[in-house]
Parts: C-alpha cells; sequence; structure tokens
C-alpha cells in the first residue's frame, strides 16, 4: 500500500509541473537570470549638397592630355536618434547603354580625388582615415542633429588614357559617393 501511496503522489507532482512547466520555467527564469534589454536604434541621415559628379559623363568628349575636374560637396545631417558614425566610399561607376555584366579597371590616374584640405594628395588626418576596404571613415561621431561639413573631397579629377578614352568610348562614367552609418564604431 505504500507503494502505491508513492506512486500516486509521484504521478500528481509530475502531471502538475508538466502541465505548468511553461509557467514555472518562466519563474524559475525570471528568478535566476540576469536579464539584459537592448534598445535599437533608429538609425537616419540626410546627404545636401551639389552633386555635379552625379551627371553622366562621356568619355570620349576628352582627348588624350585632358581633363575634367568636377565638384562634389556634401554634408551629411545626423535625422538618428542617436549619435552615429559614417564611413564614405568614391566609386567610379561605368554605364554600359545596353546593360551588360561587364567589369571595367581603371587606372589610378583615371580617377584621381582632390581632397578639401592643404595637401590634396591626402584625406585630413584630423577628421578622415582611409581603410584598405577603400572607405573613408570618419574618427568622430555625429552628434544626434548635428551635421557633418564635407571636410573629405572638394571634387574629382578625370584623366583617361588614351586606351581608356577608346575603351569607354561608348560608355558614360558617373561618380558615386556611398554613405553608411552605424551607432557605434565600424
Amino acid at each position: 500500500m505504500k507503494k502505491l501511496f508513492i506512486g500516486v503522489v509521484t504521478m500528481v507532482i509530475l502531471i502538475v509541473i508538466t502541465t505548468n512547466y511553461g509557467e514555472l520555467y518562466a519563474m524559475f527564469f525570471n528568478k535566476f537570470s540576469k536579464e539584459t534589454s537592448q534598445r535599437t536604434a533608429n538609425i537616419d541621415f540626410t546627404i545636401d549638397g551639389d552633386f555635379a559628379a552625379e551627371k553622366q559623363i562621356k568619355l570620349d568628349q576628352l582627348g588624350e592630355n585632358d581633363e575634367m575636374n568636377l565638384d562634389i560637396d556634401f554634408d551629411i545631417k545626423n535625422d538618428s536618434d542617436c549619435d552615429i558614425y559614417v564611413r564614405v566610399a568614391i566609386l567610379p561607376v561605368v554605364l554600359d547603354s545596353p546593360p551588360t555584366n561587364t567589369s571595367y579597371k581603371f587606372s589610378k590616374s583615371l580617377c584621381e580625388i582632390q581632397y578639401d584640405n592643404e595637401n590634396n594628395n591626402n584625406p585630413d588626418d584630423e577628421y578622415w582615415q582611409l581603410a584598405d576596404d577603400g572607405y573613408y571613415y570618419h574618427k568622430k561621431s555625429i552628434k544626434k542633429g548635428g551635421i557633418l561639413e564635407n571636410k573629405l573631397i572638394s571634387g574629382v579629377k578625370l584623366k583617361p588614357s588614351k586606351s581608356e578614352i577608346m575603351d569607354l568610348a561608348d560608355k558614360q562614367v558617373q561618380i558615386v559617393v556611398k554613405v553608411e552609418a552605424k551607432s557605434e564604431t565600424f
């Protein structure tokens, strides 16, 4: 009889535990866990400025020793609900007509970036760092509601070689400024 009584009590305990398992687990978890809450930041920014380089440029209009200077002036306004860090890439893009899947490698002299400081050959070390991935990283955060005035590039000089003019004669070049932002350093 004693064994039967122990068996019935064990069954009742198991039934109570299995039917209330979710509640017991939640009670145990809440009591012994160190909960952390995370907030997702709203990252938003606006790029304002003069985008003369957005126009499509036909390289066959340039002669062998000609060069074309394109002014690029942009500001980045932080519309986020937190401070943001930005990185910028300046990319020459070739547009085929009609579109194809062909990629083109440019010589370093085709697209020469003019930096916005006294030393036009390098970005301003106080604000920007050029990384191996081709992006320029702004060293300081842009405060919530703040504006980052360009201070990176003043323009781009296009100086194609004769072979590049021939290779790209029926194509158009466009300079793309790509900006990315996040709430912590990259």
